[in-house]
């Protein structure tokens, strides 16, 4: 394998493998009878208490926070406390919060309704924390006719698919897609379903059925240079070289030139050096190189940052500080802008708490500072990760383009070795050069290097491999 192949990593592997399919340590299970201290007992019922205060007071986010700490501490007495807390997270915008609450105590008595949308936030935790199979198990309590059943099968669908088993994962992930038709959101999940069955289909290798979902993927959407990249992938599988450049003449236009696409750029390299187009290969290493330095420098600043100061550059600057590369990732992704409504109602509820009084405010003003303390370095956190994790992976790029230059060279001089041992440059195989038919009412205008907006995504590529018969049958 060549030095420029061994650098690409589909992004598709993602979807690979993951930890065993096996036994996992699970949540802890509630029985009827379970003993619990009489401190705990206390503390429990206690927060029940401040935490209806709370919400009587008209501080909901202090009222989450209390039932929180008051099912944590108490699961048992304050278990029935369960849907009081979801309605107030899915007010506040903070389901996360409750997501480790349930994952550690999923055996609360509560009724159907809540305990499937109990079930999927503990099977996030338990996905979260690899536990793969106990994340499937939980996902199979929610029923049908649960709010929380057409994410339950799209998670159920990821879960499968980071084991391997994607035959499921693309089943799971149909039925999601037919369950969420009537969401507020439908078209924006449908497509994010399409994209799903798209990798979960090339993670299984039938490339031809990833191609057909990844073309699913509207122009309109944010998804769709994604699409359009991981679908090249799919056509450099089957060997179809000239559909792989087609697309990727998306992300190698001047409109994606401070865009973040850097595997893009080498699979097109590599394309062209299997078709023996050395000169342009070459010339395509160069402008890797041009085009993804100066990027590689500019995230390495980012690791000067603390998460504190990540977060609030996305959340109220729109990316400011931030190279444009990173801060689109999460300037658009509902992750991220949840937390960042969840810590500005935290903001206004700890504002409001200096006039509130009583042991409960007291409680909620530490609980509240708290939570807003713990979203703020998760989500800056990932935008540094993300940050940091893009900047290794243009240092080993732009590493190793001098091994990439001197893989075309060997090629080349492969060729004219030969040419020299035979006395004549081989040729490649013959083709056949036809006029070009215009029909009646159109008119023909050859490609001279210009581009246009509306023409991304459309553009064909027709070329033909330059390998003599030597190089192609490797003798």
């Amino acid at each position: 394998m060549s030095t420029i192949l061994a650098l690409l990593v589909p992004a598709l592997v993602v979807m690979g493998p993951g930890a065993a399919w096996a036994q996992e340590e699970g949540p802890r299970v509630l029985e009827p009878g379970a003993e619990v201290s009489a401190e705990a007992s206390t503390v429990g019922t206690l927060f029940v208490g401040h935490a209806a205060e709370a919400e009587k007071a008209g501080f909901p986010y202090a009222a989450l926070v209390l039932y929180g700490t008051a099912i944590s501490t108490d699961p048992l007495a304050a278990g029935k406390s369960a849907g009081d807390a979801l309605r107030l997270a899915e007010q506040v915008g903070d389901l996360t919060l409750l997501e480790p609450i349930f994952g550690k105590n999923v055996g609360l008595d509560v009724d159907p309704t809540t305990r499937g949308r109990m079930a999927l936030l503990a099977a996030r935790y338990a996905h979260a924390q690899d536990s793969h199979a106990v994340a499937v198990g939980l996902l199979k309590m929610v029923a049908p006719d649960s709010p929380a059943y057409a994410e339950a099968k799209a998670l159920e669908g990821v879960v499968l698919s980071h084991t391997g088993r994607y035959p499921e994962a693309i089943a799971a992930f149909q039925v999601a897609m037919a369950a969420g038709v009537k969401r507020p959101d439908a078209e924006r999940w449908v497509t994010v379903m399409n994209l799903d069955v798209a990798r979960a289909y090339y993670g299984a290798g039938d490339f031809v059925r990833a191609i057909e979902y990844f073309a699913k993927v509207p122009r309109s959407s944010p998804w769709w240079s994604q699409a359009q990249f991981e679908r090249a992938w799919a056509h450099f599988r089957l060997d179809d070289l000239n559909g792989t450049l087609g697309l990727l003449s998306t992300h190698s236009s001047a409109w994606y030139a401070d865009r973040y696409f850097p595997e893009a750029a080498m699979l097109e390299v590599y394309s062209l050096f299997l078709l023996c187009k050395f000169p342009a290969a070459g010339k395509g290493i160069d402008a890797f190189a041009s085009r993804f330095t100066p990027m590689q420098a500019e995230l390495a600043k980012v690791g000067s940052l603390t998460p504190a100061q990540a977060f609030e550059s996305i959340a109220s600057k729109q990316g400011a500080g931030l190279p444009p590369m990173v801060a689109d990732l999460f300037l658009g992704e509902a992750r991220f802008q949840r937390a960042a409504g969840a810590a500005k109602a935290l903001d206004a509820e700890l504002a409001r708490l200096g006039s509130a009084s009583g042991p409960w405010a007291e409680s909620a003003r530490s609980l509240l500072s708290a939570r807003k303390n713990e979203l703020v370095q998760a989500e800056g956190g990932r935008v540094l990760a993300r940050a940091r994790a893009m900047e290794e992976e243009l240092s080993t790029m732009l590493a190793s383009i001098e091994m990439n230059k001197l893989d075309i060279l060997q090629m080349e001089s492969r060729m004219y070795e030969r040419a020299a041992n035979t006395g004549a440059m081989e040729k490649a195989k013959a083709t056949v050069d036809r006029a070009v038919r215009v029909r009646e009412g159109y008119r023909h205008w050859p490609y001279e290097g210009e581009g246009w907006a509306d023409e991304i995504g459309w553009l064909r590529v027709d070329t033909k491999a330059e390998c003599p018969e030597s190089l192609r049958t490797g003798r």
